[in-house]
């Protein structure tokens, strides 16, 4: 049904996943992982140190700073 929906309109569906390492059960990776999203919406992922960027400059409205790093 969702199938025939997005073709009848010609809609684009997209679907994301947790990224690697994340667990659906952790509650604190939710809470970040949307003010992360909400920090670079529309903006194109176009390289590790831009995600980085992206991760780094997040705040939550509590207060909350991100620290992120590549190993």
């Amino acid at each position: 049904m969702q199938l025939a929906f997005c073709n009848r309109f010609s809609f684009e569906v997209k679907v994301c996943h947790y990224p690697p390492g994340s667990s659906k059960w952790n509650p604190i990776e939710h809470r970040m992982f949307s003010f992360i999203s909400s920090n670079w919406a529309g903006q194109p992922p176009l390289g590790y140190e831009t995600v980085l960027k992206f991760i780094r400059t997040t705040k939550t409205t509590a207060g909350l700073k991100i620290r992120a790093f590549f190993k």
